[in-house]
């Protein structure tokens, strides 16, 4: 069993034996979707990870909020959670979180309406998307195969540059339905 498709295919090359591709989190209970309306106030993204790590791409999330069009920006807030050392962030409406504790997470998953994962390298799984799906939280990632095999039927969009990313953010901002079904999908594949 191996938690990825580039994982499998290491696997597959390295031996003749069957490999299956499945994946799952700890606790999956505490993973599910915010009951009743969605509060009013901006629409709130999130990225989870240790983000001062490089290749988790929070400098590209960063980019991209700096390239959005200011009624946009108004309209939406960016959650980090979390850094060692945080930088200094140029938006007032880009939020640090300190660390929580693991079995606090999907509670506080339950008050973001969409996720990031701009990871552009060793990612094996990615854990916090898989979360962030059973949270219904449509995904979007930077175009690396273990992410994007998890949006293969929907549930969130894919991107490569930080102008990509900002247009999705706006798309995710402004179309609320879309944003919704995307949330719907992501859940559905991940329990599946």
């Amino acid at each position: 069993m191996a938690a990825s498709g580039p994982v499998a295919r290491v696997f597959r090359e390295a031996g003749p034996w069957p490999v299956e591709v499945s994946y799952g989190v700890q606790n999956p209970e505490r993973f599910f979707p915010r009951q009743g309306p969605r509060p009013q106030g901006p629409v709130r993204f999130c990225l989870v990870g240790v983000l001062d790590t490089p290749w988790k791409g929070a400098d590209l999330a960063l980019r991209a909020w700096d390239l959005l069009e200011p009624p946009v920006r108004r309209r939406a807030e960016l959650h980090l959670l979390s850094y060692k050392e945080p930088p200094a962030f140029r938006h007032r409406e880009i939020v640090h979180h300190p660390w929580v504790a693991p079995n606090e997470v999907g509670a506080w998953l339950r008050g973001m309406d969409a996720m990031l994962v701009p990871s552009t390298a060793h990612e094996t799984f990615s854990q916090v998307m898989a979360q962030g799906m059973l949270t219904a939280l449509p995904q979007v990632v930077y175009d690396l195969e273990v992410l994007t095999e998890k949006l293969d039927a929907g549930g969130g969009l894919i991107f490569r540059r930080p102008e990509e990313l900002a247009g999705h953010i706006t798309t995710l901002v402004e179309d609320e339905p879309a944003r919704l079904r995307m949330g719907q999908d992501a859940r559905r594949t991940a329990l599946e």
